[in-house]
């Protein structure tokens, strides 16, 4: 079982994925370099591979210094459907996940982990950029059906805004409610579950018929209740 470290500058998040018997570690969107030298240092790690997510500079600039001053292979953003071999040994499965980017991919840890990136927020999902809701969609829903226990690691906190919005959509859900006092209390929510997004993110309870009569868009499809809502959330 691979061991995780998240790396946190301003709102992002890199993440080194280590060997838990030896220093070898991959890392996860190193978008600022001082903070995954200081990271690595702490941890005494050393990245021999560096994978990004989608190609948006503040999840990849830091990858050119992290390679020459650890000597390791320049960044890459796997292809979707792609196996990354991991030096010590397993997987990780690069799931496609457009919708943020065209190119956007969640890398999959065969122990549980999914390393969302921008499609896959706490309680929130990426802006599409433009892009069809029905890409955006067809994503969630494929992360959606991943195992209850999935430990959710995404690209960004913004926890409590997005909270706050699932909050506004509906103000009798008291799970929601007792989320968004954790998170503005200051307690970690990263890693998220699979099984607590399902129950507080609105993004991915469009599906469900229960919830879209109580936020008033009953008479919506479940794709179209998403297109909706990320339209309100950009305006929110």
């Amino acid at each position: 079982m691979s061991r995780v470290e998240a790396v946190r500058y301003g709102d992002n998040f890199a993440y080194l994925l280590s060997d838990p018997a030896g220093a070898a570690c991959a890392v996860i969107d190193p978008g600022d370099a001082g903070a995954v030298r200081r990271a690595l240092e702490a941890w005494r790690l050393q990245p021999v591979l560096l994978l990004a997510t989608h190609g948006h500079r503040d999840h990849t600039a830091g990858a050119g210094a992290v390679a020459r001053r650890a000597g390791c292979a320049p960044l890459r953003l796997a292809s979707g459907g792609e196996s990354v071999e991991l030096p010590w040994g397993g997987v990780l499965q690069a799931m496609p996940t457009p919708g943020h980017t065209a190119d956007h991919v969640v890398y999959l840890d065969p122990d549980g982990s999914a390393f969302t990136g921008d499609t896959l927020f706490v309680a929130g999902c990426g802006r599409l950029m433009g892009r069809d809701p029905a890409v955006m969609w067809s994503s969630l829903e494929r992360l959606a059906a991943l195992p209850a226990g999935t430990r959710i690691y995404p690209g960004h906190d913004y926890t409590a805004e997005n909270l706050a919005f699932a909050a506004h959509l509906d103000p009798d859900d008291t799970t929601v409610a007792a989320r968004l006092a954790h998170a503005r209390a200051g307690d970690p929510l990263v890693p998220s579950t699979m099984d607590e997004e399902l129950r507080t993110n609105p993004f991915l309870r469009c599906a469900d018929p229960g919830f879209r009569a109580r936020i008033g868009l009953a008479h919506l499809a479940a794709e179209a209740c998403f297109a909706e809502l990320r339209r309100r959330k950009d305006r929110w």
